[in-house]
């Protein structure tokens, strides 16, 4: 009766320790989570381009602003001239403080200039100079009609 009771002792005591250790070692394994560093990139460059595509909608809106537009080619209203640079830089003032508020888009460069390379109007202490319009590639762009991102 001893050989039973104790074979029967052992037998149970080695179940719930192989059970145990069975499910301690399954409930403690960490979850497949897939490739989550491809995820998070990918979320991010979607973040970017998001945000990426509403600096240049702001910037096209800006570039295409009708009064900026007359001020600078004297088209428009056949009655009203274009303005004079005092007041193309005050225009361009407005715009820079429109775009730099806040929650604006806060840009490095901000110059407003002529086809000629002229400079009409930029922030103060801006790092642009008069000089390097001819050799910049966003001022190209602009000087053909387009956007520079």
């Amino acid at each position: 009766m001893f050989f039973k009771f104790l074979l029967g002792c052992l037998s149970l005591a080695t179940l719930l320790i192989v059970g145990g250790t069975l499910v301690v070692r399954n409930e403690t394994k960490l979850k497949d989570r897939g490739n989550y560093l491809a995820t998070a990139q990918r979320r991010l460059e979607g973040y970017v381009e998001r945000v990426g595509r509403g600096m240049t909608g702001t910037l096209e809106q800006l570039s295409n602003d009708d009064e900026l537009l007359i001020s600078a080619t004297g088209k428009g209203d056949p009655g009203k001239p274009g303005f004079t640079k005092v007041e193309q830089a005050e225009h361009a003032k407005k715009l820079y403080e429109a775009v730099s508020t806040k929650n604006g888009i806060k840009p490095d460069l901000f110059a407003i200039f002529t086809k000629g390379n002229d400079i009409i109007w930029e922030p103060p202490g801006s790092p642009l100079l008069a000089s390097d319009l001819p050799e910049l590639g966003a001022a190209e762009k602009a000087r053909n009609g387009s956007v520079f991102a």
